[in-house]
């Protein structure tokens, strides 16, 4: 049973053959009952992982971490610790220089729940977006200060529960 009506007819689950780098679909469709989940899959290596979305996973999340915060207008700082003690972190991005509270601000949340796994890529998007050299990236780095937290759950990587953090 999920609190999103209907999830189960649409969800299809992910297989990857490399440990877990590249990520695919499953070519059955799945079917259920108010009790059953079903789906088939033939496994073509020895070591296959399945997953019921895909993932997003800790080290995609440290790596993409270390790009951002090597970038020259962005300071990583932490709001806090998670139930487990892992930093809540968020990334201040701006260039404006000086006193920066007049400036607009605006906070970016993805992962308050760990099944949000399509926040962590809408965010990477956002990030890899708001520090590139586009026109106008550069125009909102300029004129604003964006808070990002990419991660507001971090315990949700480790745990890999559906919808309960720790």
């Amino acid at each position: 049973d999920t609190n999103v009506p209907g999830h189960w007819n649409s969800a299809v689950p992910v297989f990857s053959t490399d440990g877990g780098v590249t990520w695919d679909n499953i070519s059955t469709t799945p079917s259920n009952t108010s009790t059953t989940y079903t789906f088939s899959h033939s496994y073509t290596t020895p070591a296959e992982r399945i997953a019921f979305h895909f993932p997003y996973t800790v080290d995609r999340h440290n790596a993409k971490m270390t790009e951002w915060t090597g970038h020259p207008n962005v300071a990583k700082e932490t709001l806090g610790f998670s139930t487990q003690g892992r930093p809540i972190d968020y990334l201040r991005v701006t260039s404006a220089t000086g006193d920066v509270s007049a400036l607009p601000s605006f906070w970016v949340i993805a992962r308050q729940h760990s099944a949000e796994v399509t926040a962590s890529y809408s965010m990477e998007g956002f990030m890899d977006f708001a520090l590139s050299n586009d026109p106008d990236a550069v125009a909102l780095r300029q004129n604003s200060v964006l808070l990002g937290v990419p991660m507001v759950t971090p315990d949700v990587l480790f745990l890999w529960n559906y919808r309960d953090n720790a």
